[in-house]
């Protein structure tokens, strides 16, 4: 499996970035919610360039290895199976959802958000 991210608006001034998976002969497209000023890209590496002027390449960098950490993680969840793209999304929805709900952040159901630790510390 290989795992790269690009700039979806390499020309614009700030661009969002893709990940771009290729697993099992397919190729997966997903927007991951992360942006940048396009200046501090580098391309080869596929992270921020680290200079004093951007104050967000550290944080940038931190988070695109995490996205590449749980699309990893999910990957490995299908096993043999070469999923779709809507699997896929769906599949990095759920991780991402189980994480904030291990870790208390911000979900959708507040009920669940308080129950599953709640249950998870009686057994």
């Amino acid at each position: 499996m290989e795992i790269k991210f690009y700039l979806s608006h390499p020309k614009s001034k700030k661009s969002s970035i893709d990940a771009i998976i290729r697993a099992s002969g397919e190729r997966y497209k997903l927007s991951i919610g992360e942006s940048v000023i396009v200046n501090y890209w580098n391309k080869d590496k596929q992270r921020c360039r680290l200079v004093r002027e951007y104050t967000e390449e550290v944080f940038i960098n931190q988070r695109l290895d995490k996205w590449s950490v749980i699309i990893e993680q999910v990957f490995e969840s299908f096993g043999l199976v070469v999923p779709t793209t809507k699997m896929v999304k769906d599949a990095i929805e759920k991780k991402i959802r189980d994480i904030n709900i291990e870790v208390g952040g911000k979900i959708e159901n507040e009920e669940e958000q308080q129950l599953v630790p709640f249950a998870r510390r009686l057994y």
